[in-house]
């Protein structure tokens, strides 16, 4: 078993609020005020913006998607009604940060970007591998470009708002998350030195992800949101989509 395999061992995947690079990004979906006329296309008002029922829609059959493509057994109401629940406060935690974002006025330089693009057509093994990746996420360029610049300038944000500073990783911890996950596996695994900095990796980031989650909880301590409508008929779309993968 390689590294790259023990990172997938250890490394539970951290999301931090949006998708990565590859993935259709939750900022660019639609913005601006809304009218109570047009409250029954939300299932949600976040301080007064907005989240369409059609952007919760896409997001729930991709989570759901996902976790089947896993072989996690989401055919319970109960399991549903999680993911459900999941996805709206995800989305909900975006438009929070979204919304922070612009009274802040933060943004990703041109420089930062071009620098990022280059270090990940670096790390995938040129423009070409670039442009097969892009190509089997079915994105183009400039979606791309746009899914840098809104993490980037996401990354910018929490940093302002957040003191990771303190974060330290102790022995003792890289010791304890290295014996639970060779306890969990029936495979040979590589020693612990081999792996200790993507081990050490994952507790910072665990950790830096905890404080991000405190400072959510912040912004929706703060916010005024209103859950529209319950949303039964995704939960049904699941059902359906469920019934559609076994059939």
């Amino acid at each position: 078993m390689n590294k790259k395999n023990i990172i997938l061992i250890l490394v539970a995947l951290v999301v931090v609020l949006v998708g990565g690079y590859f993935a259709i990004d939750a900022l660019t979906g639609s913005e601006g005020s809304t009218t109570m006329e047009e409250t029954n296309d939300f299932v949600a008002m976040v301080n007064g913006e907005g989240i369409l029922k059609s952007d919760f829609n896409t997001q729930f059959a991709s989570a759901l998607a996902s976790l089947q493509s896993q072989g996690v057994d989401t055919t319970s109401a109960e399991f549903l009604a999680q993911l459900n629940t999941q996805v709206l406060d995800d989305l909900i935690n975006t438009k929070l940060v979204e919304q922070g974002i612009k009274a802040s006025g933060l943004s990703a330089t041109q420089e930062e970007v071009d620098a990022e693009v280059a270090s990940v057509t670096t790390q995938l093994g040129g423009e070409e591998a670039l442009s097969t990746q892009l190509a089997n996420n079915n994105l183009t360029m400039e979606q791309f470009l746009s899914n840098i610049t809104n993490q980037l300038t996401i990354q910018k944000y929490l940093r302002s708002n957040i003191d990771s500073s303190s974060v330290e990783v102790t022995e003792e911890e890289i010791v304890a998350l290295y014996e639970q996950a060779t306890t969990a596996q029936q495979q040979e695994v590589p020693p612990l030195e081999d792996v200790r900095d993507q081990v050490e990796q994952q507790i910072r980031a665990d950790k830096e992800q905890a404080l991000v989650n405190a400072f959510i909880a912040e912004l929706r301590a703060d916010a005024d949101i209103e859950i529209i409508e319950t949303t039964e008929d995704e939960m049904e779309a699941g059902d359906a989509m469920e019934e559609e993968t076994e059939g």
